[in-house]
């Protein structure tokens, strides 16, 4: 549909009041569209997380950008949990990995970079598939695994852990 007809359409069914807007501009009719989105998704998610807390991971996401919202408009997760979902494996099925992926317990843990790689390899899993399925870069999980990374979160080394137990595998971690 032509930009120019799409803000013809929308000023028609909306009641009329003066507006800064330059309709000759598409540059700023462009603008103009995006932020009536903008303001469109931020009352949805007024409505349905008004304080921002994903119900799922219960972390708060400030950013409206950082949310994805169903196509019936009646529930929001934030981007990380949305990313994060993939079909339940069956929990029965689990084989132990006879490997130790952290090396020693602190604030933060210690990564043993050799381990995770050697673990993952094991599995048949890509670099690629591993970081879609935690959440985060592939380019983070091949810092992972060369030892570019030398400590991590517990929730990072949670997050490694749950990848591992969804893809049917433990190891001798214990968090």
């Amino acid at each position: 549909m032509n930009i120019f007809r799409e803000v013809e359409l929308r000023a028609a069914s909306k009641p009329k009041k003066i507006s800064k807007v330059d309709w000759g501009d598409p540059v700023e009719v462009a603008f103009h569209l995006r932020e009536m989105r903008h303001k469109e998704r931020t009352t949805i998610l007024d409505e349905l997380v008004p304080r921002r807390i994903c119900p799922s991971c219960e972390r708060i996401r400030i950013n409206s950008s950082s949310w994805v919202v169903n196509k019936e408009k009646t529930e929001a997760i934030c981007k990380s949990c949305y990313r994060r979902r993939i079909p339940d494996k069956d929990l029965d099925k689990t084989s132990k990995l006879d490997c130790k992926l952290f090396v020693e317990m602190k604030i933060r843990y210690r990564v043993s970079a050799i381990e995770i790689s050697r673990a993952r390899a094991k599995i048949n899993i890509s670099v690629n598939e591993f970081a879609r399925q935690a959440g985060w870069s592939a380019a983070y999980q091949y810092k992972l695994e060369d030892g570019s990374v030398l400590t991590v979160t517990s929730e990072v080394a949670e997050t490694i852990l749950e990848v591992f137990l969804r893809l049917g595998f433990y190891t001798k971690d214990v968090l």
